[in-house]
């Protein structure tokens, strides 16, 4: 998707391979992702899974092989992360911004969340920096013309 971003430029910075940003289990590419109009930047770190990456073309003789045999683990070791593009982002920071209208009781029930977790304040807290960021850098009209155009993302 191509968003008609006006004059904001977007850049998205590979950090390399980090465990799940939710704290789980999974190896994820983090991105370090920034939109800047006139002299103004906002950051937002950004995950991709693995499953993201460009494989690299088989070659070889036969089909090709499974990610569990040493051939097709050789394959996926050669596979390069592709960076996310400015709707990617924004869709997730403008889903983490929703929680700016909300109290952290009713976020946790949209979201599945325990009221009662530590885990889950901190998430609320950051969906509210993310969406205090966003904010600031794009206009309310951007940000609900952005909405429309990414509902179905």
């Amino acid at each position: 998707m191509n968003l008609n971003l006006n004059d904001v430029t977007f850049s998205a910075v590979y950090r390399g391979e980090r465990a799940d940003a939710l704290g789980g289990k999974t190896t994820m590419d983090a991105w370090a992702c920034t939109f800047t109009r006139d002299k103004q930047s906002v950051a937002f770190d950004y995950f991709t899974g693995l499953g993201n990456r460009k494989m690299p073309e088989w070659k070889g003789p036969g089909p090709i092989p499974s990610f569990h045999s040493l051939m097709g683990a050789e394959r996926l070791a050669q596979a390069k992360p592709q960076a996310p593009g400015p709707a990617d982002v924004l869709h997730s920071v403008l889903s983490d911004a929703e929680a700016c209208g909300q109290s952290f009781e009713s976020w946790c029930g949209d979201f599945g969340y325990d009221t009662d977790s530590r885990k889950a304040f901190a998430t609320y807290e950051a969906c509210q920096r993310n969406g205090d960021k966003v904010r600031g850098i794009f206009t309310r009209e951007e940000l609900a013309r952005f909405a429309t155009e990414l509902q179905d993302y």
